[in-house]
């Protein structure tokens, strides 16, 4: 066999395996759980990330998305934890989240989830600490698809973060 057949060979086989991995479309749904003392609202409780197809040999970008949310209390000490509900994506999939904390509260940062800390993780996970009377709107979430190894070809996933404000 000569040296182009090879070559073309190969690339075939890299444009074939490049291709086995179809874009992964991820829904995130946002449910809110407060009481009377404490609002919490989104701009949109759906954000939607799309994890584009490798290059061949390699992992698919990190794909993002951002919302905004707005919040009203009067009281003091409440925080927000965050739960993932349900995570039917692979093992090779990470979802994060980092949401800005209203004035006077803190936000601790970058929350992951995986499959495996989902399924026998530590569930709700603090998200915003120390919020005291706010009134304040257009504070940043964000979302990450990240993928860590290649995952199993999908084409959509719909995931659901619990949002809970409770007193501290």
């Amino acid at each position: 066999m000569d040296a182009r057949k090879i070559i073309y060979l190969i690339g075939c086989l890299l444009l074939v395996s490049g291709s086995l991995f179809a874009a992964l479309n991820t829904e995130i749904n946002l449910r809110i759980w407060a009481d009377e003392d404490f609002e919490i609202a989104f701009e949109d409780d759906h954000v939607h990330l799309t994890l584009p197809a490798p290059l061949a040999g390699g992992l698919p970008a990190d794909a993002t998305a951002n919302t905004t949310y707005g919040v009203y209390t009067n009281s003091d000490r409440y925080k927000i934890v965050a739960g993932m509900v349900n995570f039917p994506a692979d093992p090779g999939i990470e979802v994060k989240m980092d949401a800005d904390a209203p004035t006077g509260a803190v936000s601790v940062g970058v929350i992951t989830w995986t499959n495996a800390s989902v399924e026998g993780g530590p569930g709700e996970q603090d998200c915003i600490t120390g919020i005291v009377p706010v009134t304040e709107t257009g504070i940043s979430v964000g979302f990450t698809l990240h993928c860590t190894g290649l995952p199993t070809p999908r084409t959509d996933e719909t995931m659901t973060v619990n949002l809970r404000a409770i007193l501290e």
